[in-house]
């Protein structure tokens, strides 16, 4: 049943143009369902024989989590909708991020590199000196991405034909920089 709701998903997102390589598998596990004690019988009553032995194996249960690359935005609902109709179970959050974390990552801290010296300009005219060379450069943590959002439970029987909406959280790119300048007279 696993391994059928698997193809038929990734059926599906092929059709929605996500490639295979953007579903991974973050998580398997098969664990065994053992058969049920079956419930006290009152004395005096007449039972008849369980069909399976104690201890027997009768069934398996499969947990597979996936994660899933949308490259453009607009698509996120249904991908959402295209994974519960080929039978997922859980939407357990979405996440933004961005595909080239350390470009945007570069770009950042090269604007508060600039931004550092345009502020160091103006306190150093401020005081009527002038930048000298720079003589230490400490760069601060960047954030990560955000948390992902909690996704709501959908009900089985949700209003047919209307597409799962799920609006862009904003994708935030920070950097922090100290710059120590010698000044000059």
């Amino acid at each position: 049943m696993n391994n059928a709701a698997f193809a038929a998903l990734t059926s599906a997102l092929a059709a929605l143009r996500i490639d295979a390589a953007d579903v991974k598998t973050t998580y398997y596990n098969v664990s065994f369902n053992p058969r049920p004690v079956p419930p006290p019988v009152p004395a005096g009553t007449i039972v008849q024989a369980y069909p399976y032995p104690m201890g027997v194996r009768y069934g398996y249960k499969v947990n597979r989590q996936l994660s899933i690359a949308v490259s453009r935005v607009g698509d996120v609902g249904a991908v959402v909708d295209a994974a519960v109709k080929a039978g997922v179970t859980n939407v357990n959050g979405v996440q933004y991020s961005l595909k080239d974390r350390a470009g945007a990552n570069e770009a950042a801290l090269a604007l508060a590199l600039a931004d550092a010296a345009r502020q160091a300009k103006v306190v150093a005219a401020a005081s009527h000196m002038r930048l000298g060379g720079i003589k230490q450069i400490q760069v601060g943590q960047s954030y990560g991405d955000p948390a992902p959002m909690p996704m709501l439970a959908m009900p089985a029987n949700g209003v047919a034909g209307v597409p799962t909406e799920i609006s862009p959280a904003a994708v935030d790119v920070r950097a922090s920089v100290t710059v120590t300048y010698y000044l000059k007279p």
